[in-house]
């Protein structure tokens, strides 16, 4: 025999009583649904296993039956049901009742009585509908079925916005991951390239010193030539001159070619400077612009919680 039907006998007694179901309980009379209607005893107290498998007919013999009617119900198959009837609620802006209760709603008006729930603390929960004539037993009576339906349906209603928040939370939160780390792979752009720069310029100013160290070299060369052809001047005047005449215009035209490289040099170095100043801006730009973003998504995300609050 199940637990919650035990209970019940435990209250009522097993006289005068009928289970309405498809399996057979010991101690207890039972009865199929299809059987009901043809049924003519009445009993002071009947069990139903399944209200939902009986039709408004089967109901109406039910309430002709007896005075104290026992419907039988599982709490978690009515909080799935609950479930489903949110889900249609936020897909299709409606929200359905169960069908168990419209089915005890009609039950118990057509007893013309009261409906309360009496809880035993078993997974099975039973509903009571007593004519006004009949009377629950005290020591069961608990609170009246509809303010227990509506709790119930509210706190599986707050849940299911609970997880709705949740979930929207952690986009926002992979959302703002995301932008950090766009943020942290510009930054090391941004460090490359200032890297980038420093190995130019000191590879600029490598070749600056190379040149510098060429031009000091040949000066001293100049110089040691210099002697050697005074040593000689008087025997090779004319030679001495020409030899003087030559290089000093080759050390004319290497003074140009170093001047202009140095020019072509300065004009580079502007360019980078230049190039890199507007990298830096742009990039300066989308860093703010990122920020912004975030601080927008997160006061997006404040306002949402406080609309939840």
């Amino acid at each position: 025999m199940r637990e919650i039907v035990k209970k019940i006998l435990e209250v009522v007694g097993s006289k005068d009583i009928v289970f309405v179901g498809t399996e057979e309980q010991a101690e207890i009379k039972t009865i199929k649904p299809d059987e009901i209607e043809l049924y003519p005893k009445k009993f002071e107290n009947i069990i139903v296993d399944d209200i939902e498998q009986l039709d408004e007919e089967k109901m109406r013999k039910l309430a002709e039956m007896s005075d104290c009617v026992w419907v039988l119900f599982s709490i978690d198959k009515f909080i799935r049901k609950i479930d489903s009837s949110i889900e249609d609620m936020i897909g299709k802006g409606e929200f359905k009742n169960v069908n168990i209760q419209e089915k005890v709603e009609i039950l118990k008006n057509l007893m013309k009585g009261n409906a309360y729930i009496a809880n035993f603390n078993l997974p099975d929960l039973a509903i009571a509908i007593s004519k006004e004539r009949g009377k629950i037993p005290s020591e069961i009576r608990s609170e009246p079925l509809t303010s227990f339906f509506l709790n119930l349906s509210m706190v599986e209603y707050l849940k299911s916005k609970l997880e709705e928040v949740k979930r929207e939370k952690e986009l926002v939160e992979k959302e703002l991951e995301r932008e950090k780390e766009k943020s942290r792979f510009l930054n090391n752009e941004l460090e490359k390239m200032i890297k980038e720069k420093e190995i130019v310029q000191a590879r600029l100013e490598a070749e600056k010193k190379e040149i510098i160290k060429e031009k000091d070299a040949l000066a001293k060369e100049i110089g040691i030539r210099s002697k050697k052809f005074e040593c000689e001047r008087r025997n090779a005047e004319k030679k001495w001159r020409r030899e003087i005449t030559r290089m000093l215009k080759e050390r004319k035209a290497i003074e140009e070619n170093y001047k202009k490289e140095r020019e072509k040099f300065q004009n580079e170095l502007e360019k980078m400077n230049k190039s890199y100043e507007e990298e830096k801006a742009k990039l300066q730009k989308e860093i703010e612009k990122i920020n912004k973003e975030k601080d927008a998504l997160a006061k997006e995300m404040n306002v949402k919680l406080e609309e939840m609050k």
